[in-house]
């Protein structure tokens, strides 16, 4: 199989668990009304981390939280303000389990704009 850039991963390539982050994430998203700019932000965010980090977690809504999370940090949504507690609550997840996720996920994008 032929190894794709994130934004070529559409839902057929997800892993179970994966569409199950992407459900839980997109019923969080939807009152948002976001730009398809910031959704495919959001989505390159998830994707890429499944791809290079591949994460091993039980609970989808925790890396869903992750991933908002990642995404609040790299200004996907300059005029809101959420603690990291907020973010939590939003996905009913701790605050520890979905932070251990978002640090990943940061150091992911860290890794792609030193290669870039």
């Amino acid at each position: 199989m032929a190894i794709k850039a994130p934004g070529e991963y559409t839902e057929a390539d997800l892993k179970p668990s994966e569409k199950e982050v992407m459900k839980s994430l997109h019923d969080v998203l939807q009152p948002f009304q976001l730009s398809k700019e910031q959704l495919e932000f959001i989505h390159l965010l998830a994707v890429s981390y499944f791809a290079n980090v591949q994460p091993e977690f039980r609970k989808p809504e925790i890396v869903a939280a992750a991933i908002f999370k990642a995404a609040y940090e790299a200004g996907a949504f300059p005029d809101a303000r959420y603690s990291q507690s907020d973010i939590a609550k939003m996905f009913h997840t701790s605050t520890a389990s979905m932070m251990k996720h978002a640090n990943k996920i940061l150091e992911n994008i860290e890794t792609l704009q030193e290669i870039q």
